[in-house]
C-alpha cells in the first residue's frame, strides 16, 4: 500500500473504493481527459471501479504508487490522483496526474508533485523520473518544468480520451538534478 504523504494543504492517501464516485464525478470532463494517455471519456463507474482495483493490485505488487490527492479541509473526498508507476514501454519511473477543474489555478497540483517527487527519491529510492505533457497543456508543462524536469525530446503517444495519436513532450528527472532545482528554489 502506498504511504500517506501531508503537505501544508494537501492529504495524499491511498485510494480506496469509497474514491470511486469523485473520480466519476471530476473525470467525466473531456477538458481533463483529453490530457491523458490512458482514461477514457466518458468515464463512468466502471472505469473508476476499474482503477481502484488496479491501483490495489499494483500497490500490492510495488508496480505503482497511486495517491488520491485529498484537500485537509475535506480529506474523505479525492479531488484527483498524482502516480508513480513503471511503464513497460519506458525506462524507469513515470510521474502522471490528473486534479478536477475545480481545484486548478490554486498550486495544487504542484504542491502534490513537490511532496510525490520528493517521496520518489528519498524514500523509494528512485533514481530517476520521466513524465511527459501533450503539447497544448502548458499548466502541465510549467508543473514538470517546476520539479526540475528537463531534457525535453518530443514524441507521440495515444491518447484514449482522443482516439488518436497525439504530440508530447517527454521530459526527465534524476536525484542531483532534483537536488540542484530545489537548491535554486524551483
Amino acid at each position: 500500500m502506498s504511504a500517506t504523504l501531508v503537505t501544508d494543504r494537501l492529504l495524499l492517501r491511498p485510494i480506496v473504493s469509497a474514491d470511486a464516485p469523485a473520480f466519476v464525478k471530476y473525470l467525466n470532463n473531456y477538458e481533463i481527459t483529453k490530457y491523458t494517455a490512458v482514461i477514457p471519456h466518458p468515464y463512468g463507474a466502471a472505469d473508476a471501479e476499474a482503477f481502484v482495483r488496479l491501483a490495489a493490485e499494483a500497490a500490492a505488487n510495488g508496480s505503482r504508487h497511486d495517491f488520491a490527492i485529498a484537500l485537509k479541509a475535506g480529506p474523505d473526498e479525492a479531488t484527483g490522483v498524482i502516480t508513480l508507476s513503471i511503464k513497460s514501454n519506458a525506462t524507469g519511473w513515470v510521474l502522471g496526474y490528473w486534479l478536477g477543474q475545480p481545484f486548478w489555478g490554486r498550486r495544487f497540483m504542484s504542491e502534490a508533485a513537490d511532496a510525490v517527487v520528493a517521496h520518489a527519491f528519498k524514500a523509494l529510492g528512485i533514481e530517476k523520473l520521466a513524465a511527459s505533457y501533450q503539447l497544448g497543456n502548458e499548466a502541465s508543462r510549467r508543473i514538470l518544468e517546476g520539479q526540475g524536469f528537463a531534457n525535453a525530446q518530443p514524441e507521440t503517444g495515444f491518447s484514449l480520451a482522443q482516439g488518436k495519436d497525439v504530440p508530447l513532450i517527454r521530459l526527465e528527472l534524476d536525484f542531483d538534478s532534483y537536488v540542484n532545482a530545489k537548491e535554486r528554489g524551483q
